[in-house]
Protein backbone atom coordinates (compact mmCIF):
# COMPACT_ATOMS: atom_id res chain seq x y z
CA UNK A 1 0.00 0.00 0.00
CA UNK A 2 1.39 3.10 -0.24
CA UNK A 3 1.41 4.30 2.95
CA UNK A 4 4.00 1.85 3.51
CA UNK A 5 6.38 3.46 1.15
CA UNK A 6 8.13 5.28 4.13
CA UNK A 7 7.57 8.91 3.11
CA UNK A 8 4.43 11.31 4.19
CA UNK A 9 0.94 11.19 2.86
CA UNK A 10 -1.38 14.25 2.18
CA UNK A 11 -4.82 13.13 1.38
CA UNK A 12 -7.27 16.59 0.34
CA UNK A 13 -10.58 15.04 0.26
CA UNK A 14 -13.25 16.74 -0.56
CA UNK A 15 -16.16 17.08 2.53
CA UNK A 16 -19.12 15.47 0.10
CA UNK A 17 -16.77 13.62 -1.99
CA UNK A 18 -19.21 10.76 -3.79
CA UNK A 19 -16.21 8.26 -3.89
CA UNK A 20 -15.58 8.86 -0.38
CA UNK A 21 -15.94 11.13 2.36
CA UNK A 22 -12.57 12.32 4.48
CA UNK A 23 -13.53 10.43 7.63
CA UNK A 24 -13.82 6.94 5.12
CA UNK A 25 -10.62 7.55 3.28
CA UNK A 26 -8.95 8.08 7.01
CA UNK A 27 -10.71 4.81 7.90
CA UNK A 28 -8.85 3.74 4.43
CA UNK A 29 -5.50 4.52 4.71
CA UNK A 30 -4.94 4.19 8.92
CA UNK A 31 -2.72 6.48 10.50
CA UNK A 32 -0.33 6.39 7.40
CA UNK A 33 -1.71 9.30 5.74
CA UNK A 34 -2.80 12.63 6.60
CA UNK A 35 -6.45 13.73 5.90
CA UNK A 36 -7.36 16.94 5.00
CA UNK A 37 -10.84 17.93 4.09
CA UNK A 38 -11.64 20.44 1.65
CA UNK A 39 -14.75 22.29 0.69
CA UNK A 40 -17.12 20.47 -2.07
CA UNK A 41 -16.84 17.11 -3.59
CA UNK A 42 -14.53 15.24 -5.93
CA UNK A 43 -13.86 18.51 -8.32
CA UNK A 44 -11.89 21.39 -5.98
CA UNK A 45 -12.66 24.03 -9.29
CA UNK A 46 -14.62 26.29 -7.39
CA UNK A 47 -13.24 26.71 -3.97
CA UNK A 48 -9.18 26.11 -4.92
CA UNK A 49 -8.42 28.44 -1.35
CA UNK A 50 -8.42 25.75 0.84
CA UNK A 51 -6.92 23.16 -0.98
CA UNK A 52 -3.86 25.41 -1.80
CA UNK A 53 -3.82 26.32 1.79
CA UNK A 54 -3.88 22.30 2.89
CA UNK A 55 -1.13 21.81 0.27
CA UNK A 56 0.94 24.49 1.22
CA UNK A 57 0.51 23.39 4.61
CA UNK A 58 1.72 20.13 4.33
CA UNK A 59 4.65 21.27 1.76
CA UNK A 60 5.89 23.83 4.01
CA UNK A 61 6.21 20.79 6.76
CA UNK A 62 8.42 19.04 4.29
CA UNK A 63 11.18 21.83 3.35
CA UNK A 64 12.89 23.29 6.88
CA UNK A 65 12.53 27.26 6.37
CA UNK A 66 15.90 28.85 6.35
Amino acid sequence: MVTDAGTRLAVIQGAKDPFGSPDEVRAALGTGAEVVAAVGTHSFTRNPADVLAAAGAFLSGLVPVS
